[in-house]
Parts: C-alpha cells; structure tokens; sequence
C-alpha cells in the first residue's frame, strides 16, 4: 500500500505541470477526487484480498468431533458436581431450618 501511495503522490507534480494554464479549479478537484477515488479503492481491493488469503484453515478456527465429545463430557462431569454441591448445600439449609423450628418450639413452650 506504501508503494502504491508514493507512485501517486510522485504522479500529482505530474498531474498539476501537464495540466493546461487554463484549467480551472473545479477541473483540478475533478483530478485530485478521481486520483483520491482510485486510492481509495485500491485500498479496499488490497485489504480484501489480504482478509481473503489469512484466513486460517478450518481445523484451526472449529473444534473437531473429538473436540467437541470431550467438552461435552467436560460440561456434563461439572454440572454433575455442582448438582452434588447444591443438593448438599440444600440439605444441609434444610437442617439448619429444621433446628431452627425446634429451637422456636421451645422457646414458645417457655412463654406459655
């Protein structure tokens, strides 16, 4: 792309000296836009073009089946351990409540 900006920057002197003396200026804008425009989409051809060609091959950017068995036999392994987590926490909640209603129920005994 340097290349390409410094063949056009070198070519504008030209542009301008050829240019007949009695060009005007709207004549002049109509150059340098249309040079601008061709930068500009020469650009966009070498910034697709490079896009297009440094994709990395597939087997790289997606999981394979084996991949994909093994993160799934993962997942299932933590969400299996995070059931046993929450069913001992829920019991031991359940506890806690149950004594709590016991304390409760003795408290009210004393009152009455």
């Amino acid at each position: 792309m340097s290349n390409l900006l410094l063949s056009a920057s070198s070519l504008l002197p030209l542009v301008i000296a050829q240019a007949p003396p009695a060009a005007s200026r709207g004549e002049l804008m109509s150059v340098f836009l249309g040079i601008a425009a061709l930068l500009v989409i020469a650009n966009q051809a070498i910034m697709f073009s490079r896009n297009f060609r440094e994709q990395p091959p597939p087997a790289m950017t997606y999981a394979t089946k084996v991949e994909l068995q093994k993160l799934e036999n993962d997942l299932r392994a933590f969400n299996q351990q995070q059931e046993e987590r929450s069913s001992k926490i829920h019991s031991r909640v359940d506890q806690v409540l149950a004594a709590v209603s016991r304390i409760e129920g003795v408290v009210e005994g004393r009152k009455k």
